[in-house]
């Protein structure tokens, strides 16, 4: 059977899942879980140990509360495993593989292997977004994204026939545009008034700016129907940008290790994971599980990968899990809110982490609306930098009163340094972090172990 063929079973499949009651998805997670483990230890020896220890019997299934026997596996541990002990010895030469690559914006790249399963479980979720806000393929789509140094570069960007992978051999589908992120605004607000899509998609950062800047300037996409976001978290004042603007704005929470994690609800802002993917626990300081409504580290568990399969990885993200939802598909549990990733927590001087409040930005628009860009960086304990990207310099005043701002905004407790750049990079996957804590996570650990004692 042809891939298409494949896929459209599994989206056919999951129509009928999302409406299962919770026991009967938990039950079908179970029996999955019990042929990845098997696999596992039979043939990936990073994880026999662990097995071994929590007692793993191959001749018997596994039991629901199993998983929680296994210690939760951190980004740097599965990174020293990932060259010789991770990958399983039953992955042939001719087995159809993908590398999978991660950006290592924390200075350690994870390298996975992607399989045929994988593949085609993307691409079925991808469809079931699709399905789900009810997208029209004769529409067009534009894309601003992270591409290769001088590749879809302005004025034309690249053209498609179609929107590209997701919906090869399932749909057919209007035209697509593809532009670097690494444009300028100006030329991407020039690009999207030649194209006039139906459909955007963009990193939540850039479509701050995008939206602030269409709005300052009264441009008119006509044709817009809906904004979409992904690879970075979605805040509050993007979510409110949008709503006070009537732009549709739909997220979608995924990862290069696992692939699509979670889906914004088509009636609802909260996500619906995607059970049949993935296993998502949300953890606290001592590994326990969060309540509802409790913030705590997203640790996943991978269904379909057997290539190298990820056990209880801590992905290093924060969520919070949500009430089931009202639109019924309970068998897909709800996130209320994913919050950020660790390096974006700011840490305090008494050794206590949280997600920074930055302040409404019309609070700083009202001291100068010079400010284009921004990125906050923690160098140390009591220490704050705010790299800035103006385009008229600011008065002595104005420096001080928005340094008093950010310092406010952040407790009064830190030192804030403002300085000045042409321009602020994105990592080399076109993201880009407001906020960002260098603190070792060692230091952070430690202060937190003082605190619970």
């Amino acid at each position: 059977m042809d891939k298409p063929s494949i896929v459209k079973n599994i989206i056919s499949s999951l129509e009928k899942s999302q409406w299962y009651t919770l026991d009967h998805m938990r039950d079908r997670q179970l029996t999955r879980l019990n042929h990845i483990i098997s696999h596992t230890y039979e043939t990936v020896p990073f994880y026999k140990a662990a097995l071994e220890k929590a007692n793993y019997c191959p001749e018997l299934s596994i039991t629901p509360e199993f998983l929680s026997t296994l210690p939760v596996f951190s980004r740097e541990e599965i990174q020293s495993g990932q060259e010789n002990t991770l990958r399983s010895t039953a992955l042939q030469p001719d087995d159809y593989s993908y590398p999978i690559v991660t950006s290592g914006s924390t200075g350690i790249a994870v390298r996975l292997i992607g399989t045929f399963d994988t593949a085609c479980y993307w691409q079925a979720l991808s469809m079931r977004e699709h399905y789900w806000h009810k997208r029209d393929f004769s529409k067009t789509l534009a894309a601003i994204r992270w591409a290769k140094r001088n590749e879809a570069l302005p004025p034309l960007g690249e053209t498609n026939s179609q929107w590209g992978n997701a919906t090869e051999g399932i749909e057919l589908t209007g035209a697509s545009f593809f532009l670097n992120v690494a444009s300028s605004i100006q030329s991407q607000l020039k690009w999207l008034q030649m194209i006039n899509p139906h459909y955007l998609l963009s990193y939540p950062s850039q479509l701050k700016v995008l939206l602030n800047d269409i709005i300052e300037q009264k441009i008119t996409l006509q044709n817009l129907l809906e904004i979409r976001s992904l690879g970075e978290t979605v805040d509050s004042e993007l979510r409110l940008l949008a709503i006070n603007h009537n732009f549709k704005l739909t997220d979608i929470y995924s990862s290069e290790e696992v692939g699509i994690i979670a889906i914004q609800c088509p009636e609802y802002h909260n996500y619906h994971i995607q059970a049949e993917n993935v296993i998502v626990e949300i953890l606290d300081i001592h590994n326990q599980p969060c309540g509802i409504g409790d913030e705590g580290r997203v640790v996943l568990t991978s269904l379909h990968n057997f290539a190298t399969p990820l056990l209880r990885y801590d992905i290093g993200d924060y969520a919070q899990f949500d009430n089931p939802c009202a639109c019924g598909r309970v068998a897909l549990p709800t996130l209320k809110k994913i919050s950020g990733r660790k390096r974006n927590r700011i840490i305090y001087p008494n050794g206590e982490s949280r997600f920074p409040y930055l302040g409404d930005r019309e609070e700083y628009r009202q001291i100068t609306t010079a400010v284009k860009k921004f990125q906050m960086i923690q160098h140390e304990l009591n220490k704050v930098e705010c790299k800035l990207v103006v385009d008229t310099p600011l008065s002595s005043d104005q420096k001080t009163r928005y340094a008093n701002l950010i310092k406010k905004n952040l407790g009064n407790l830190f030192e804030i340094e403002l300085t000045f750049h042409d321009d602020l990079p994105r990592q080399s996957n076109g993201k880009f972090e407001e906020f960002v804590s260098l603190i070792p996570s060692t230091i952070e650990n430690i202060n937190q172990t003082l605190m619970i004692e």
